[in-house]
């Protein structure tokens, strides 16, 4: 007998928790206790006895967080219907409310599929449960830390834990926390002094793909309170101001506040929800994503409001599911789940998905050259969609092109990895392994490949697979696309070979010219392997000043040598370099110069070459005198290729894009530069020094010498006249007078008009007459009696006097 009153005062007392009993409870003097009484989450009756320092099941924990969310009222509906659980069924007192429970995606259970209802819960099993009634946390915050840290951070952080203190996470929770943790969750949002409505509601409308105002969102009710503004699958629009990812709201359920006029007072998002992205197939009644298979319920359906598909977009278009079911497949899609139904789908198709190269306004270049003018862009940002400002848009992004002339932007760039291996699948999927996670290469968007991050070179599926692998082991950088297929990958630039121009060659030892005009030596050892074009073996004694080789080294030595073409074999093939209609240079429009495309300068006197520079192309047309017998010699990728100089450059194999120019021909225009003529205050060493330093009249100058300019050895004393470029550099230098050189006297001068016109000087003994050039520069005043020197220009005329 004894032992059942125990039982019967047990169950009188969890009556009275779980609000089955009808007798109002005593004032306790916790005022957040009896806030819930009023409330009436706890009555009961009798002597009003709580059991505040009693312990709490698992199953009346459940109970009781649905009473405090409203959903009682689907406990008698549940309580017949199978439970997820395998310790539980329609006998157990508690099924329903367990069932309504799963249904709001509060409780999970244990690994091993039961829920143990008559447990006592622990602390940190309530904190998980209230957490997910606030909404849960997000994928990264799961992943931040060991179950249940993030939980415990995230309850501090949402006021949960206010005024509680807890020693052990693990300990079994008395009744009297247990209450004011559920408090310290749902009274915030339940007491509103300023009679604001609470909803839970799914963001249907968007101004972006629905006609209503930019700051305006459509909303479909998924849970409202008793008396309230808006009940169950109502839909309304609602006011906002300052909501910075409005872009990403569309197809998120929030936790919203609004006001009689309703204006969006604040809200949350509901992270119980689940939001997932990527490439999506869609089946009559079924949406596959990563492997994962989702029910859904068609639009109109009577189903309830967490469970039937609420809406569809397809580029920006309000569309049936049918339509898109038609399809079969999306480029890209995001959809909302509930559990594992759809409730909301946006999609999209592209037309095109290439990395961007520059923005110019409203103008977006892609990679591939083709420029489109853009209305509109969103950027997909750590799986968010955020309102693009394209002058933000960084080099690489990835454009998905979409209807024409709008954008969605993935951001997912500049990753760093080594790159594993390169694998088919079926023969046909391919799929890039990178620090050993997988990236499919898209069988409908072409993939990419780039030694530089400036030239791009279009690999295909299946030239993926030959080519990339021969990759494996580099570290790359990559760029994946809105659907996390790899888009392209830049390796690190091969800095073991490169073209070199022969300078010198020894018995054992060469010297070359690299493609940045510096003079380098390698050894050979008994390794070296030494071929001209044809592969048959060579000896250093055979390549001579001027040959192109490509060169494969091993620190100091030489792995591989290639004769590419000797240096008569190079002037041979070389080609005049043609004049655009404003009589500049330029190369010939059915050649494409590669962006990191080598160019040499070669000068020559006579036959002998006599000096080997190192040049920008653009700078070479450029600065060319149009006077300049101006040649060129080309090697294509496609004869690249065709030699195979290497295994591990990738080219695109075309026979009219460029990668090595080299010119003969040159000399330097002194057009658009500054004159100056310069009296020499120091030696001027040529090959050593790389500025002058003198005087112009009487002020000291020092002025630099541009990287290509070249002058002959100069004393002090000597009078040059310089061209100066727009950054005061010289790029010409021309010898005027020798301080060595000897003054001659004036024996008569002609003056007409108060003008210099005619000078004659006694030379080896006889008088010569010279017209005067009318823009002559005279150094001090020349007279009958003077000593001059003078200057010729092309004419034969004076244009410098110097008088002594």
């Amino acid at each position: 007998m004894h032992k059942n009153k125990k039982i019967i005062s047990g169950l009188l007392i969890f009556l009275m928790m779980i609000g089955f009993g009808n007798i109002s409870l005593a004032k306790t003097g916790n005022e957040k206790i009896d806030w819930l009484v009023e409330k009436k989450f706890v009555v009961g009756g009798g002597d009003g006895d709580l059991n505040l320092n009693g312990n709490l099941t698992r199953e009346e924990a459940a109970t009781i967080i649905v009473k405090a969310l409203g959903k009682e009222s689907l406990a008698p509906l549940y309580q017949n219907i199978e439970n997820k659980f395998t310790d539980m069924n329609a006998k157990t007192w508690s099924n329903g409310m367990v069932n309504a429970a799963v249904e709001a995606n509060i409780v999970s259970g244990y690994p091993d599929n039961t829920f143990r209802p008559k447990e006592n819960i622990t602390y940190q099993e309530i904190v998980v449960m209230l957490v997910q009634v606030k909404g849960g946390l997000t994928e990264e915050e799961v992943k931040s830390a060991p179950w249940p840290t993030p939980y415990i951070l995230k309850a501090d952080q949402l006021g949960i834990l206010d005024g509680i203190k807890i020693d052990d996470v693990k300990a079994k929770i008395t009744r009297l926390k247990a209450f004011e943790m559920l408090y310290n969750t749902v009274a915030k949002e339940d007491i509103d002094e300023e009679g604001l409505y609470s909803y839970k509601a799914l963001v249907t409308e968007i101004e972006r793909v629905h006609a209503i105002d930019e700051n305006e969102l459509g909303l479909v009710i998924l849970e409202s309170a008793e008396g309230n503004k808006y009940s169950v699958n109502d839909y309304t629009r609602a006011r906002f101001n300052n909501i910075d990812n409005v872009d990403d709201l569309l197809g998120k359920v929030i936790k919203v506040k609004l006001d009689e006029n309703n204006n969006i007072k604040s809200y949350e998002i509901d992270n119980s929800y689940k939001y997932v992205a990527g490439l999506v197939e869609f089946k009559r009644d079924e949406a596959l994503l990563m492997g994962d298979t989702y029910d859904i319920l068609s639009e109109g359906s009577l189903a309830k409001a967490n469970d039937k598909l609420h809406f569809v977009y397809h580029n920006d278009e309000k569309i049936n599911y049918n339509d898109l079911y038609n399809k079969e497949t999306s480029d890209f899609a995001r959809i909302t789940l509930d559990r594992d139904k759809v409730i909301a789908i946006e999609s999209f198709d592209f037309s095109k998905v290439e990395p961007i190269e520059k923005v110019d306004g409203n103008k977006v270049t892609f990679t591939d050259g083709r420029t489109i003018a853009v209305d509109g862009a969103i950027m997909l940002q750590d799986n968010s969609l955020v309102a693009a400002d394209l002058k933000d848009v960084d080099e690489l992004n990835v454009g998905h092109v979409y209807d024409d002339n709008k954008l969605l932007i993935s951001n997912k760039i500049d990753l760093k990895g080594k790159l594993d291996n390169v694998v088919s699948r079926n023969g046909k999927d391919v799929v890039v392994k990178i620090d050993d996670k997988e990236y499919k290469v898209s069988n409908k968007f072409n993939m990419l490949y780039s030694t530089d991050g400036e030239e791009f070179i279009v690999l295909d599926s299946e030239k993926a697979y030959d080519d990339i692998y021969l990759l494996r082991g580099q570290e790359v950088a990559y760029g994946l696309d809105a659907a996390n297929n790899i888009k392209y990958i830049v390796s690190s630039k091969v800095q073991n070979e490169d073209f070199y121009i022969v300078d010198r060659a020894l018995v054992k030892e060469i010297r070359l010219i690299d493609s940045n005009g510096n003079k380098v030596e390698f050894e050979i050892d008994l390794k070296s392997k030494l071929e001209n074009s044809q592969g048959k073996k060579l000896e250093l004694k055979d390549l001579s000043s001027g040959d192109l080789v490509y060169i494969l080294k091993d620190g100091k030595y030489i792995e591989k040598l290639s004769l590419v073409k000797d240096f008569n074999g190079i002037k041979n093939s070389s080609v005049k370099v043609d004049k655009d209609s404003q009589g500049k240079f330029t190369i010939d429009r059915r050649y494409i110069a590669n962006k990191d495309a080598r160019s040499f300068l070669f000068y020559e006197d006579g036959k002998e070459l006599k000096e080997v520079k190192a040049l920008e192309l653009e700078k070479i047309l450029s600065n060319a005198s149009l006077d300049s017998n101006l040649r060129v010699f080309m090697f294509s990728d496609y004869e690249f290729d065709k030699l195979g100089l290497s295994k591990n450059v990738i080219t695109s194999g075309v026979e009219n894009r460029i990668n090595l120019f080299i010119f003969t021909g040159f000399k330097q225009t002194t057009e658009g530069t500054i004159e100056e003529l310069v009296k020499l205050r120091y030696d001027f060493k040529a090959n050593y020094d790389d500025e002058i330093e003198g005087f112009i009249g009487e002020e000291p100058v020092r002025i630099k010498l541009d990287k290509n300019t070249k002058l002959q050895n100069l004393a002090v004393g000597d009078y040059i006249k310089v061209y100066m470029n727009s950054e005061d550099k010289i790029v010409k230098g021309e010898l005027i007078f020798r301080d060595a050189d000897k003054f001659i006297e004036v024996v008569d001068v002609d003056t007409s008009s108060g003008k210099l016109i005619e000078i004659t000087v006694m030379e080896n003994g006889k008088a010569k007459s010279y017209w005067v050039s009318k823009e002559h520069i005279e150094l001090g005043t020349a007279k009958k009696g003077s000593f001059v020197k003078l200057h010729l220009d092309n004419e034969g005329e004076v244009d410098i006097i110097l008088v002594k």
